[in-house]
């Protein structure tokens, strides 16, 4: 296993440097937070290096690895992959490896966010539903409502779609 960590307890693993993934840990590192990448792809790895971000190379599915990251120690793990029945795997596991990990993930169903808030993720992000809300925000502010208007209805939107059912 490739790996470049220098990584104090109370850090975030990512899993996954994709767009989501990168994103994320420019604007960790933007503020100071520390990180760990848990990504599978040479280029990505060759590209977390030349940033000098830490990083395992590997697959989150796998326990080693998982406890490479040293969850039992970590802040937050964010799966930011873009494979539900996957992300449901790493999720899962980490529950087993560190019960109180606040857990983010990505998904793109509603059944696997359901499943997932049942395995005991913290937050569960939907891409396409958070740019429905964005586009939302953004259409009602050219019919004049108000900030705190709009922010009233997204937030609405927002609980009773992710209603934990």
């Amino acid at each position: 296993m490739d790996e470049q960590r220098n990584v104090p307890a109370g850090h975030t693993v990512v899993c996954g440097y994709g767009r989501v993934g990168q994103e994320l840990v420019d604007m960790l590192r933007q503020r100071g937070f520390r990180c760990l990448v848990i990504e599978q792809s040479p280029q990505r790895v060759r590209a977390l290096r030349s940033r000098g971000v830490a990083y395992l190379f590997g697959d989150a599915a796998n326990r080693v690895v998982l406890e490479h990251a040293a969850l039992r120690h970590a802040r937050a793990l964010a799966i930011t992959f873009p494979d539900d029945a996957g992300a449901e795997g790493v999720a899962r596991l980490a529950r087993e490896l560190n019960p109180l990990l606040d857990v983010i993930v990505r998904v793109h169903s509603a059944d696997y966010a359901r499943r997932l808030w049942s395995v005991g993720a913290a937050e569960v992000v939907r891409p396409e539903f958070e740019a429905a809300l964005e586009f939302a925000r953004h259409v009602l502010h050219r019919y004049g409502l108000s900030g705190p208007e709009i922010q009233a209805l997204l937030s609405e939107r927002r609980s009773r779609l992710t209603a934990r059912e």
